[in-house]
């Protein structure tokens, strides 16, 4: 631009000079400047072409005192001017401004663009000869400057569409990366990585930045790590691809396989400049060769034959096992059928009945004689099964077998061990039972008494415990051998187990013949018996039951004869007692009870309801008592009085109080995780309390739910069985303080507690029997007894529970009275777990 200042100032001069214009035409030249100098700074800034030519109008009118300008273009395929810009006069009133005189002058200006033809700028002036030469090489000037302006305005249109274009490959690229399966990367040629795609990213669990550089290499597993650096230093060197197969981390922590190939770009210099690079997962391959590995090897080191066929039942392959075991080589059986070895052994038949179950239901097991090859036959057990493919239909047959001679040759070995007691040689359970069975069928056809005797030694156990088992087993045999001596050649002594004997007293013709022998054998037994020079004296109590008087299966007569074996026990011992079937259906009946409870605990039948704890003097919910109750499938839903007492002091006691344990925990994790945290209590039976191990099983049972705290779980015990054995009880209790839990004694006034057990007992609640509170707003001498339960817990800084409280008026007199907590219907029933948090949040006193 200052260059065409400098042209046309000398221009300018050489003008002034030759044609000496007046004061008009050097005020028209210096507009005609400042109009060329306006547009060019326009032109420099303005990125639309409109934009210039409506602005190179507007300046030549405003700042070069012309009338009017416009600018027109010719479209392609007419022969019109169209006007594309213009600026002062309306270009409708031309023939009017010209008649009229206000413009003398006009001159047009071609304008190029990419160095074609594009438009004109055309002016008009109101005074003759206003263009004159200078002016009009200036104005050329300034159609060139437009021309240049379109040019870079076209330009930086082209350069935008390239950039465009560009991010928009890019752009696909980038997606088409993202979408692919694998990871794809590139790093530098030293293995720094610098890109990742989306995949690679959500694979590991990493952002890009994490990954940059050389922290992939955290991921590598630390066996792999030092074979992939060796393969990736050779790659480097040799400039070869780059291949690999090594475990990473994926996102979830777990180590998987992966299989990385990666191909070099080279610069100009030949030197590595990028690596690309994919990497796959192969887990499910690794895995899948592992399992084909381990099934190769256990085909080839398992100790059964096998053998394998294809649909027509020609054998193609068979391991060393069964070579071992046959004698027949690979090539003595390949391509032939299993008949090759047949024993001849088995009927037609068999075989049909066998490729019938293979044929039904794809398998078939058993035993079978084969011939080996030295013509040996020998007895396996072999399992068919056939194989299918992926429609269904069979394409080979798999078997395998196991040699079983060694087990058939001890077979009636095994026979007489499982007949005859291994200590004493007398017959067992098993063959006392076939026995029983023969002597119940020659007691009918003789229509005579069979007499089943169980017999237990009086005071065994402590033989064992202080002379060891060697001695008390050569107790049990010559107690054996006294009662074979002593019974008759169609009599059975059988050993059960233990020091219990069965006799079968077979022939009976009276009672008083079965009076005599029974009490022949407590006789042999009470004899001393002599050991290794020491003294042993024993007796032996006996339950009897004749047959047909109690016409029952062997199974029953055993369980009947063992009733009245511990009715003996019972009355002094030493002594015989014959079954009283009135004695039975007591106990008949309680023993079904007594299953029916402990199937339903097997069958998940029993529930625990909840009945809410409310603290009285701040009317909120301070806790809960867990209720169990029993969902019977005929009877509908029991409370525990209709149950527990049929199962107190025995081993299912103990199992129902674990169930309640454990299913209290469960639902205390599940309340605390919906934001509900309350102290929960419960009853454990005095046997439960007092049982092996109770402190440690319960320790483990807390350690499954660490997040729930010890003190928000509470024992209830009866007063009654708290007192049974105070000692016991006390270690107990101080055992479950310790780990935080605490305890209450429930039912309190019912049983005979003083205040020397009261001080003693580590308890931190008393609760007030129902009994008391029930009446106690009519019966002073129930309001006063509670009333004195009050003032004796405040006296040992003890919590005071109200139970039974059912009305308002109830609530109301007790939190006059001091007590702490109340339960009972006047605040709400017991009820199912999953309605107590609904419950808990709608709570209004």
């Amino acid at each position: 631009m200052e260059n065409i200042k400098r042209h046309f100032a000398v221009e300018e001069e050489h003008w002034k000079t030759e044609h000496k214009p007046n004061a008009s035409q050097i005020q028209l030249l210096n507009q005609v400047y400042t109009v060329v100098a306006e547009t060019n700074r326009i032109a420099r800034h303005t990125t639309h072409a409109g934009e210039l030519f409506d602005a190179a109008c507007r300046i030549a009118v405003e700042h070069g005192g012309m009338e009017m300008a416009w600018i027109g273009m010719n479209p392609p395929g007419t022969d019109r001017i169209e006007v594309i810009a213009s600026h002062g006069a309306r270009l409708d009133c031309l023939d009017e401004l010209a008649q009229s005189g206000n413009w003398q002058a006009s001159a047009a200006f071609p304008i190029a663009r990419n160095g074609s033809p594009y438009a004109v700028l055309t002016l008009y002036h109101a005074e003759k000869n206003a263009f004159n030469e200078l002016i009009v090489n200036l104005l050329y000037g300034m159609a060139d400057d437009i021309g240049f302006a379109l040019d870079a305005i076209d330009a930086e249109a082209e350069r935008q569409t390239l950039l465009r274009d560009l991010r928009n490959s890019e752009e696909r690229y980038r997606l088409l990366l993202d979408l692919a399966p694998d990871q794809i990367w590139i790093a530098g040629p030293d293995g720094r990585l610098d890109y990742a795609n989306r995949r690679a990213l959500d694979y590991f669990g990493c952002s890009l930045e994490e990954m940059q550089g050389y922290g992939w290499q955290n991921l590598v597993h630390p066996d792999d790590f030092p074979g992939v650096l060796a393969t990736l230093a050779e790659s480097l060197q040799t400039g070869k691809n780059f291949k690999g197969e090594y475990r990473i981390r994926h996102h979830s922590g777990e180590y998987r396989w992966c299989s990385a190939r990666a191909h070099p770009a080279f610069d100009e210099a030949g030197q590595i400049k990028k690596w690309y690079g994919i990497t796959t997962d192969i887990t499910e391959r690794k895995q899948a060769e592992e399992r084909q590995r381990l099934t190769a090897r256990i085909f080839d080191s398992t100790l059964e034959g096998i053998i394998i066929t294809d649909a027509a039942c020609h054998i193609i392959e068979v391991n060393d096992a069964f070579i071992e075991i046959t004698g027949y080589t690979r090539e003595d059986v390949i391509g032939k059928t299993p008949r090759v070895w047949k024993s001849g052994h088995h009927e037609p038949e068999f075989y049909q009945a066998m490729w019938q179950a293979i044929n039904a239901t794809g398998h078939w097991s058993g035993e079978i004689w084969n011939r080996r090859k030295d013509g040996m036959v020998y007895p396996e057990w072999i399992t068919i099964s056939a194989i299918t493919d992926d429609n269904g239909k069979v394409s080979h047959y798999f078997g395998i077998s196991s040699d079983i001679t060694l087990l058939k040759q001890h077979e009636k070995q095994l026979e007489f061990m499982a007949h005859y007691d291994a200590l004493t040689g007398i017959p067992n359970r098993v063959l006392l039972v076939d026995r029983m069975q023969l002597a119940l069928a020659r007691t009918r056809r003789e229509n005579n008494l069979l007499a089943v005797c169980y017999l237990d030694l009086d005071g065994f156990k402590p033989v064992n415990d202080t002379w060891g088992h060697d001695v008390g087993d050569m107790v049990l045999i010559e107690i054996a051998n006294r009662l074979s001596h002593s019974l008759r050649g169609g009599d059975t002594v059988a050993r059960l187990g233990g020091d219990e004997f069965v006799i079968l007293l077979q022939g009976i013709e009276n009672a008083d013949e079965c009076r005599n022998s029974l009490n022949r054998l407590i006789s042999v037994i009470a004899q001393n018996i002599v050991l290794q020079g020491q003294l042993y004296a024993f007796t032996a109590s006996i339950g009897v039951t004749l047959y047909p008087h109690d016409n029952e299966d062997p199974e029953t007569l055993l369980r009947h004869a063992d009733q009245a074996m511990y009715q003996a026990k019972k009355l002094g011992k030493n002594r015989y007692h014959i079954f009283d079937p009135t004695e039975d259906v007591l106990f008949k009946t309680h023993h079904e009870k007594v299953s029916t409870i402990a199937q339903g605990l097997i069958d998940q039948q029993f529930e625990l309801f909840y009945q809410p704890k409310v603290a009285l003097a701040e009317s909120h919910i301070v806790g809960a008592e867990a209720l169990i109750r029993w969902r019977h499938p005929e009877r509908g839903l029991l409370p525990p009085r209709d149950f527990l007492p049929l199962i107190e002091n025995t081993e299912l006691d103990i199992q129902v109080g674990e169930w309640v344990i454990n299913t209290v925990l469960m639902q205390m994790e599940r309340w605390r995780r919906e934001g509900l945290s309350l102290e929960i209590s419960f009853n454990i039976s005095a046997n439960h309390l007092q049982s092996p191990g109770f402190v440690a099983k319960l320790q483990q049972k807390l350690a499954l739910y660490p997040d729930l705290p010890p003190r928000q779980l509470q024992i209830e015990i009866l007063e009654t069985a708290a007192l049974s054995d105070i000692a016991a009880v006390l270690g107990i209790i101080e055992a479950c303080a310790a780990i935080g839990i605490s305890f209450a004694l429930d039912d309190f006034g019912t049983g005979y507690s003083s205040l020397a057990y009261l001080r003693r007992l580590p308890f931190n609640t008393l609760k007030i029997d129902k009994s008391f509170v029930r009446d106690m707003l009519i019966n002073s001498d129930d309001r006063a007894i509670v009333q004195g339960v009050i003032a004796l817990a405040d006296t040992f800084n003890l919590i005071t529970v109200a139970e039974g409280v059912e009305t308002q008026a109830l609530l109301s007199a007790l939190r006059d009275m001091g007590c702490d907590i109340a339960q009972g219907y006047g605040i709400a029933r017991p009820m199912p777990a999953s309605d107590f948090v609904s419950w808990c949040r709608n709570f209004r006193m």
